[in-house]
């Protein structure tokens, strides 16, 4: 008797996404309940790649469990956990779960990919507060979309355990961690959500939800070295399983979905230019009042000086002799494109600028006879950095 040949390893996501077309509800379960392990806090982007395969495919039936074993192996080796994931898994430098305020109270969310997503997310909402009337068509949609997402991110950590500011690991040294199954169970049933749960947590807003959701699946891209993940995934957090349950199927990407969304409704409306203006409104008032906590007092800009252009600025007295000058700068959004979520931005003209502005800060103050400036560069990530920028920042 002729032995059955085995299938050949997979060597690359579509190959994979072949092979799990009858595991992906099950899948989609289970990598969702192991973000929700703070173990797990390094390991984003695995989940993001097998996020990427599961929302290429359409479920075909029957669909079959996937045990902890084959999602441990599948989360372990190529083609999900290449050479390229695994050097790039750095420690967790945040709390595993985060608040984000907004109408209502403190929402939690999970930490994901993106750096201090909650930061940021809370300036976008800050600035969307103070906008002016004329934009209350962006602002509702905007707002909307907070409720709908910040409350499922609430009912979700509640339900799963996962207290405020609970802390991730600090090293590189934990395994990819995999529970029993019944905590399997029980996270990922923390992440579904049935029509009626929708409709306790969202009330009239459930029937919106549809949003959240892609239409139909994505393509799957193979990735160029320098993008270990795809970033539309980014802008639906959601997915419909077989039996029509949604589930917050990226629970680390929340906070930034929600601040995508946020632009990509500011760039339909044509508002991106002035929502930029606010945004660097919204962080110079998050760091005065942070600022006046640690007792430094706003003075007045030195009359010589004219108004900054590219960025906010404010100078405190925290000392007899000494002055701070304080610089908040926030992505001008000039070439945001709303399938790049994650993309980067051209900020040399901000860094000349700077350079620029320093030496004039210090002779203006030094002229009133203050000796000794602090410039403090505070920032709000809502995409990455660029390279000069990044060099800016350290020194």
């Amino acid at each position: 008797m002729s032995k059955k040949r085995r299938r050949p390893a997979p060597t690359s996501l579509a190959e994979l996404a072949d092979g799990v077309v009858n595991e992906r509800d099950s899948l989609i379960k289970f990598s969702t309940a192991l973000q929700l392990c703070p173990q797990n806090a390094t390991k984003w982007m695995r989940f993001d790649r097998l996020r990427e395969i599961v929302s290429s495919i359409t479920p075909t039936p029957p669909q079959y469990p996937v045990s902890a074993g084959r999602l441990r192996h599948l989360l372990t080796n190529p083609p999900i956990a290449s050479e390229q994931v695994i050097s790039n898994e750095d420690p967790n430098e945040e709390s595993f779960v985060s608040s984000v305020a907004f109408h209502g109270g403190n929402f939690r969310v999970v930490a994901g990919g993106a750096p201090e997503a909650h930061a940021g997310c809370q300036i976008v909402l800050s600035a969307i507060e103070h906008l002016p009337e004329a934009c209350d068509s962006f602002k509702n949609a905007a707002q909307n979309d907070a409720f709908i997402l910040l409350s499922l991110s609430e009912e979700m950590c509640r339900a799963a355990n996962l207290e405020n500011w609970l802390p991730a690991p600090l090293t590189l040294d934990q395994d990819l961690f995999v529970p029993s199954d019944a905590v399997l169970q029980f996270l990922s049933n923390a992440a579904t959500f049935s029509a009626g749960r929708l409709s306790e947590v969202l009330g009239t807003l459930s029937h919106d939800i549809s949003a959240f959701v892609s239409s139909g699946p994505l393509e799957l891209h193979e990735h160029e070295t320098e993008s270990p993940t795809d970033d539309r995934v980014c802008l639906f957090p959601l997915m419909e399983l077989s039996n029509g349950k949604l589930i917050v199927a990226s629970p680390g990407n929340v906070a930034a979905s929600l601040t995508h969304r946020i632009l990509l409704y500011a760039t339909e409306y044509g508002y991106l230019e002035v929502f930029s203006e606010f945004l660097q409104e919204s962080l110079l008032r998050a760091t005065s009042r942070f600022l006046s906590r640690l007792r430094w007092k706003p003075i007045s800009r030195p009359i010589s000086l004219d108004p900054s252009v590219r960025y906010r600025e404010q100078f405190f007295r925290f000392d007899s002799d000494k002055i701070a000058h304080v610089v908040s700068i926030v992505d001008p959004l000039v070439d945001y494109l709303p399938g790049e979520p994650f993309g980067s931005f051209d900020a040399s003209a901000i860094q000349t600028e700077l350079d620029a502005r320093f030496i004039e800060v210090n002779e203006a103050v030094r002229a009133k006879g203050t000796p000794n400036i602090l410039h403090v560069i505070v920032s709000a990530r809502l995409v990455k950095w660029s390279p000069d920028l990044g060099q800016l920042l350290k020194m």
